[in-house]
């Protein structure tokens, strides 16, 4: 794998269906870390809009049979939330019968593939890892809470004895 993310699949004997589900595969991941790199960087709503959508992540397969390309990306499903991975095949070759010619063609896909995705990905990936390393360089400070004081519970004295012996001897009329 290639950063900012290309893949080539070589399989020998094993056949183009293989080679094919492993590069999907390879393609799903890659997507993954990528989606979630700009989720985490730059929030959900913006990777949704920015992300989600647009081919990301090209990659090509070579077997004994055939030589494609393929282009990969992601969608989010409103209804459940969940992220789909698609795959789209730009270009095949098969390679039996290639000439040279067609080899040069099927080169000079591969590298406008890389260089598309690079071009495409490579200035959102760098702002992405420069703004999560801004996040752990300066985290964002928590919200302190003003501090809570209970409210004070009323207590309520029974009498003082000096009051009472005060309006006791008030009521005493004075000695003549």
């Amino acid at each position: 794998m290639l950063f900012p993310c290309v893949t080539l699949e070589v399989v020998g004997d094993s056949g183009d269906g293989y080679a094919k589900a492993q590069n999907r595969h390879n393609a799903a991941n890659a997507l993954y870390n990528l989606r979630r790199l700009s989720s985490r960087a730059r929030g959900d709503n913006y990777t949704q809009e920015s992300f989600d959508g647009t081919i990301r992540f090209p990659s090509a397969t070579v077997s004994q049979e055939l030589f494609t390309i393929s282009a990969h990306w992601t969608a989010l499903s409103s209804a459940s939330g969940d992220v789909f991975f698609y795959s789209y095949l730009l270009k095949c070759f098969a390679v039996q019968c290639i000439s040279l010619s067609e080899w040069n063609e099927a080169s000079r896909w591969i590298k406008n593939a890389i260089e598309f995705v690079v071009n495409l990905t490579e200035t959102p990936i760098k702002a992405d890892l420069k703004a999560i390393q801004d996040n752990v360089a300066n985290p964002p400070r928590p919200k302190l809470l003003p501090l809570l004081r209970p409210s004070p519970i009323p207590v309520i004295l029974p009498p003082q004895p000096i009051f009472i012996l005060q309006k006791a001897l008030s009521s005493l009329s004075p000695l003549t």
